[in-house]
């Protein structure tokens, strides 16, 4: 039971995280929560006039001593640390004060296990932390547990102490290899065992309030007070910030997540443990301290799952705080974006009564597609329930658009629902393009599909028959998705016109789309569905041509002239001569009306 010399690690500078910069976004999210519990309460009109009020046991720029000791008790015995307890940490001659936005003094620890850890499974280790003022050295020796102190409060130190070692599951990869045995592919994964924490923050809360005795105040209720007065400095020992795949499995079957070696070495285990060492303001502990409590009860609402929590913290340790806030007006972007464009492509359909020279089968097979795609969405465990919120929207929109494009009628017999086109449909040229596109757009896509399938049974890991199924359907969808997206290029390409497209809601998804390509990599995402983003770049600007090719010209022939009937096409050129006429009448009065007004302001500036 032995620990390796501390030593500074030569990388501490490089590695030390500027802990305030990265939390900026949450203090402006959790400083709402800490108003609410702190802030909003007035205080009580019949406090005795005379109520106990505490200072801090530390005063500013008193000098102290800080150690930490790996233990295997959690009882704060100092007799016991000379043999039960490894120094790790150390730190002396500290001043009591903070310095605004200092990053972290980082130490990297290698620890060499003791060997019944490895064999007991009620054995445990834990991290005392001890903080002792020089005012309470009566004689100060090395090592500091063999000084003597003060008699009395006089002699008071601080001992904080938390576990390094708890009982929790392996993270268990449940896709296996459907042509394999699959109990050779589950091994021994998914049992509880014990596991080794890898971090600790140690933050000493630099505070010079006098707090009057209030159980309702959030900092004074983290406080040990005692009876002279004063309330000790909080040593707030942090394990927040470390994400599930950190943690390290003392199972040497199991291993390791990112490490060298494939598992815990039982002949020599030695681990790493890294120690963050500062000082913090009052509001930096009390935010981190309800963000902690937040994560264990699931969030302020209490409908955050851990997997939406680890997501969070997954996101505000790996980012920079520029790209935090860039990410954020993306996000809203693509919020308001995704909106608009639902709305008025609602709009569009509901007022639509013609399948002219749109594509219904592209309509029916989009739908067919969105439904793939929100069952594989369903069926992996890393999306974020927004994106899992706006898929859903989109399949029921999908499916009322459906209804618009075909007529669906209840029968008396089997299947009890028959099908038809639009009457306007079938009897334009329409239907016979958007038949043609279908067709050697399907004799494209079959090959694909089919290899697509092999390989992924082949080469890829998947959790059941049903994932399987799922995945590739929807690898297919998202790979060639845009083969399925061509028959209405191609129908705007025989007509000769965009007329007929919705244009205010493609206005919307294009520009949706181009906040796609951004969000795409900062929002938690399959990485099929993050590119089948750019697939739809290509189709829009296939849109954006054929709207600046096909633009309206009543003398160019195109589908809709070259349709109509002499007597029609008379009739639209003499309406379009009296819209054009019209204007100009409108133009001219205008002309004459700002000419008015002009010379009577004129007038009226000469008199």
């Amino acid at each position: 039971m032995t620990a390796d010399t501390p030593s500074t690690s030569s990388e501490n500078d490089s590695q030390g995280r500027n802990w305030f910069t990265q939390l900026i976004v949450q203090l402006i999210v959790f400083q709402v929560i800490f108003y609410f519990l702190k802030g909003n309460s007035s205080p009580s009109p019949k406090r005795e006039k005379f109520s106990l009020s505490y200072r801090n046991h530390l005063q500013p720029n008193e000098l102290f001593d800080i150690f930490v000791y790996v233990t295997k008790d959690d009882k704060n015995v100092l007799k016991n640390l000379h043999a039960d307890g490894d120094l790790v940490f150390y730190r002396e001659n500290q001043l009591y004060t903070h310095q605004f936005n200092k990053p972290y003094d980082v130490e990297k620890i290698r620890y060499r296990l003791p060997q019944n850890i490895l064999k007991d499974e009620n054995a445990h280790l834990f991290v005392s932390v001890f903080l002792i003022p020089h005012k309470a050295y009566q004689e100060r020796k090395d090592p500091f547990y063999t000084s003597t102190f003060k008699t009395g409060f006089q002699g008071h130190i601080v001992h904080k102490i938390v576990p390094l070692t708890m009982i929790r599951k392996t993270k268990k990869s449940k896709a296996v290899n459907l042509l394999k045995d699959q109990e050779e592919e589950d091994g021994d994964y998914g049992h509880e065992c014990k596991h080794w924490i890898p971090r600790l923050d140690v933050n000493v809360v630099y505070d010079t309030v006098e707090y009057t005795a209030n159980p309702a105040d959030t900092l004074f209720g983290q406080c040990t007070v005692h009876a002279n007065g004063v309330y000790d400095p909080i040593v707030y020992l942090s394990q927040f910030w470390i994400l599930e795949e950190h943690y390290v499995p003392m199972d040497p079957k199991i291993p390791i997540a990112g490490a060298e070696s494939n598992a815990i070495d039982v002949e020599d285990p030695i681990v790493e443990l890294t120690l963050n060492y500062s000082t913090c303001s009052p509001t930096f502990f009390a935010l981190s301290h309800q963000m902690k409590l937040n994560s264990e009860t699931g969030g302020v609402l209490g409908t955050q799952t851990s997997k939406e929590i680890e997501m969070i913290k997954k996101m505000l340790m790996t980012t920079h705080i520029y790209m935090l806030i860039f990410s954020g007006c993306f996000i809203l972007l693509h919020t308001i974006f995704s909106f608009y464009a639902l709305k008025n492509d609602i709009q569009f359909w509901h007022q639509n009564n013609s399948m002219e020279g749109l594509s219904a089968l592209s309509i029916v097979i989009n739908f067919v597609c969105d439904i793939i795609v929100t069952l594989y969405i369903l069926d992996n465990e890393n999306t974020s329930w927004l994106v899992i919120f706006e898929i859903c929207i989109g399949v029921l929109a999908s499916g009322w658009k459906v209804s618009k494009a075909i007529k669906i009628t209840l029968t008396s017999q089997f299947p009890y629902v028959s099908f038809s086109s639009a009457k306007n449909y079938v009897e334009s040229s329409t239907k016979k393009y958007d038949e043609i596109a279908i067709k050697y757009m399907s004799i494209a896509l079959a090959p694909c599909v089919v290899g697509y399938a092999i390989y992924s049974l082949y080469y890829e890991k998947h959790k059941s028959w049903y994932s399987y199924i799922v995945s590739v359907a929807a690898g297919s969808v998202y790979t060639f998705g845009f083969i399925m997206m061509t028959p209405q290029v191609y129908i705007n390409y025989k007509l000769k016109s965009v007329d007929h497209l919705p244009w205010r809601a493609l206005f919307y998804k294009t520009l949706n789309t181009f906040v796609d390509d951004v969000a795409s990599f900062l929002i938690e995402m399959p990485w099929l569905h993050r590119l089948s983003c750019f697939r739809d770049d290509i189709i829009f600007f296939c849109y954006l041509y054929q709207r600046w090719a096909y633009r309206k010209n009543v003398q160019r022939p195109n589908y809709w002239t070259a349709s109509l009937s002499p007597e029609e096409k008379n009739e639209l050129l003499e309406k379009n001569k009296r819209i054009g006429q019209q204007s100009r009448d409108e133009h001219e009065e205008l002309q004459e009306n700002q000419e008015l007004q002009g010379d009577l302001v004129r007038r009226q500036v000469n008199n």
